[in-house]
């Protein structure tokens, strides 16, 4: 802005306003003075003209949003400071008053406390805020606003007393130190605090406003039914921990802990585990069981001997049962439940009861029996009513060609002389002393030819 002053003294008066505006003219960088002559009066009369010296003019800018910081792009220049404009440039956004170049401090440790130093910034990069007040910028837990807790007991955790700051207060083994970590719910027992092992002792060992809540599991248990028992097979616990089989609801029993047991009887019976470092027993598990009878032997059958054949006639057996005959002792066969059974052979045979919904088996009843073999009858080829004493067979009733007798002492022929048409030689001799002889009536080599009583006298 270019400031033109004209000033005509007409009167010597004047001349102490005119070493006043000297004076001002230099002061403002406006030196240079030339006299004027009156058009009208021909005395010459001094005329100041004040245009600019060797002053220089300052940059202003632009302030539209009034937060004392200007646009860097809309600049004035002048010797006096213009409305609206400041000295100061650097505004991100002259639109806006909380928008300006600011202090911003590293926070290395990310607790939202940064260091002393700052750099300006209208928004900050990543990792600075808007204060220097950390005292430990490697330790986000250290910070102006870190709790300490008192930790009397000396157990690592603090209770309730506290204190907030960079670094506690000094503490000793007597009174106890102060801790980052909170939480104890008893800090006269070092033996109780957030974490510890919760034994069952009736107290709340680890803070967790619980007590004794660190019980094992219930057990599981699979049951396999089995004809006369059945058994009873418990999972696998895990680590310090065993399974224990109990006779009763409340038993805390450590001397069965089989992975399986056989019950014979019974209805129920209890598994319970326990935890052998923090001496905890878990609730108890119920196992509820049945066990298949085994059925009872059938009753002796009734037992009738036949002409080679015997039968063997079995009683009725209770409802839903089955008698089955078995040809071994061991025998399970469901082929045959006949009520009756002939047999021809063999001296023992075997019969079982059977449950048709559980198919247990109950023991062997064996039955002896014998078998009353057919009368002998002998072949009597020639007709004579003689039979043939070596050639026979067994039958209940007289087969065609065979009779009764073995009498026949000549099977070829046909004779009244037992089946002989000659009485056949028969030499019955004494026990007393004499002399036999015989007197051949038939040409023959040895004695054994004689046929009929007529070959020898």
């Amino acid at each position: 802005m270019k400031y033109f002053m004209k000033t005509i003294f007409k009167n010597i008066k004047y001349k102490r306003a005119i070493v006043i505006l000297l004076l001002l003219s230099v002061s403002l960088g406006y030196t240079q003075v030339s006299p004027v002559q009156d058009k009208d009066k021909k005395d010459d009369l001094p005329i100041i003209l004040l245009i600019p010296g060797d002053g220089e003019m300052t940059t202003y800018y632009r302030d539209a949003d009034g937060d004392h910081w200007g646009n860097p792009l809309v600049t004035k220049k002048a010797y006096v400071q213009p409305s609206g404009y400041v000295t100061r440039s650097g505004d991100c956004n002259d639109n806006n008053a909380s928008i300006y170049p600011k202090k911003w401090h590293r926070d290395k440790d990310g607790d939202s406390y940064g260091v002393s130093y700052y750099t300006m910034a209208c928004q900050p990069s990543a990792s600075y805020v808007n204060n220097g007040r950390d005292c430990n910028d490697n330790d986000p837990k250290i910070h102006p606003g870190t709790k300490w807790y008192l930790d009397r007991d000396l157990d690592n955790y603090g209770g309730t007393t506290s204190f907030v700051g960079c670094s506690p207060p000094a503490g000793s083994p007597l009174s106890g130190y102060y801790r980052r970590i909170a939480g104890d719910c008893n800090d006269n027992n070092k033996n109780i605090y957030p974490g510890a092992l919760e034994i069952c002792d009736g107290i709340d060992n680890n803070c967790s406003a619980g007590i004794d809540e660190n019980k094992p599991t219930v057990p599981t248990v699979s049951i396999t039914n089995n004809c006369g028992h059945t058994i009873l097979t418990r999972g696998n616990p895990p680590g310090n921990t065993t399974w224990y089989w109990q006779g009763s609801s409340s038993g805390t029993s450590t001397s069965n802990s089989e992975n399986s047991i056989r019950r014979t009887n019974g209805s129920v019976y209890y598994l319970r585990a326990y935890n052998s470092v923090t001496k905890c027993w878990s609730a108890i598990k119920t196992v509820n069981y049945g066990i298949n009878s085994i059925p009872s032997v059938p009753p002796t059958p009734t037992i009738i001997n036949k002409c080679e054949e015997t039968i063997l006639t079995r009683s009725n057996p209770p409802g839903g049962f089955t008698y089955y005959w078995q040809s071994s002792a061991s025998g399970s066969d469901t082929s045959n439940a006949a009520q009756r059974i002939s047999l021809t052979s063999g001296t023992t045979y075997y019969l079982r009861s059977r449950n048709n919904s559980t198919g247990c088996w109950s023991g062997t009843r064996a039955v002896n029996y014998s078998i009353t073999p057919g009368p002998k009858w002998y072949a009597d080829t020639d007709g004579d009513d003689f039979g043939d004493p070596n050639v026979s067979k067994r039958q209940c009733s007289q087969p065609t060609g065979y009779v009764s007798n073995k009498n026949d002492k000549c099977p070829g022929e046909t004779g009244p002389q037992k089946g002989c048409i000659y009485a056949s030689h028969e030499l019955t001799l004494s026990n007393e002393n004499y002399v036999f002889t015989r007197v051949y009536q038939e040409p023959m080599t040895s004695p054994d030819q004689i046929q009929y009583t007529k070959d020898v006298i």
